[in-house]
């Protein structure tokens, strides 16, 4: 087999002479060894079969945006564009529904929307992602989440002994200040004697804002195996519609009424 195209003996072959049934069977025989050539030259083609000028040539046909659409009997659409800035492909229906995916340097982004305007979309860039719903906008960067509404069935704040004296917290925020929090630490004191422990979970609230607990049925404050310790640096009060009673271990009341003070519903102190 020639190892050039150009060495490849193509003449039509000579049929003088010969019979009708000659004449077919060297047409035959020619066309098989035509196309045997034809194979050789397209399994073995490469860029050892072009001169530099028209590769040159073939290259510069390839420079500019390249763009494919697919459509159907129904108006069904789906096209992929590319050129050196970005890669868009876009899967659209007749009805208007279209999902998309564009790349690009900066970032990637996907669509989604439909025929009546609600969409989704996230984006990607070195900084992180962005959500963007109907309902807002989620960035999520790192560590950090920020978002209007997340809900769940478990928020999950963990730490772990290996990680030494630490906290994690829930913060409030008013004008960029924080207010409040929900915290766990693991050095309220630093040996675990006195009247606090060194694990503790608390509710605090800063500056002026005050704390409150409020319950529309009843409200307990219980301690199973410890105190349950109340101060203030003003006053403490208790108070309810009803007199106020504190009990015994052993359920014996005092009560505070408007005129005294009573004993197991004795007065024992008058106003």
């Amino acid at each position: 087999m020639p190892n050039n195209i150009m060495m490849a003996d193509v003449n039509f072959p000579d049929l003088s002479g010969k019979s009708q049934k000659e004449q077919i069977s060297t047409i035959t025989n020619y066309l098989f060894m035509l196309l045997e050539q034809l194979r050789y030259v397209l399994n073995n083609l490469g860029i050892s079969n072009f001169n530099e000028s028209e590769l040159d040539g073939m290259q510069k046909q390839f420079t500019g945006p390249i763009q494919i659409q697919v459509t159907d009997m129904k108006g069904n659409i789906s096209m992929l564009y590319q050129d050196v800035g970005e890669i868009v492909n876009q899967v659209e229906d007749v009805e208007g529904n279209y999902s998309s995916l564009k790349i690009q340097v900066s970032g990637i982004s996907s669509t989604v929307s439909n025929l009546n305007g609600q969409f989704s979309q996230v984006k990607q860039d070195v900084d992180g992602l962005q959500v963007y719903t109907q309902g807002g906008v989620t960035y999520i960067s790192g560590s950090h989440v920020k978002s209007g509404t997340i809900e769940g069935s478990v928020l999950k704040c963990s730490l772990n002994s290996s990680q030494g004296a630490s906290d994690g917290e829930v913060r409030f925020y008013y004008n960029n200040r924080m207010v409040g929090r929900i915290q766990m630490d693991t050095y309220g004191n630093s040996d675990g004697s006195g009247d606090e422990g060194r694990y503790r979970v608390f509710f605090e609230a800063m500056g002026n804002f005050v704390l409150k607990l409020l319950s529309q049925s009843n409200l307990s404050v219980n301690s199973d195996n410890g105190s349950v310790y109340i101060g203030a640096g003003n006053r403490v009060e208790i108070s309810g519609t009803n007199a106020t009673r504190i009990r015994s271990p052993n359920k014996l009341a005092y009560e505070f009424r408007d005129d005294g003070i009573y004993y197991n519903n004795t007065k024992i102190v008058s106003n």
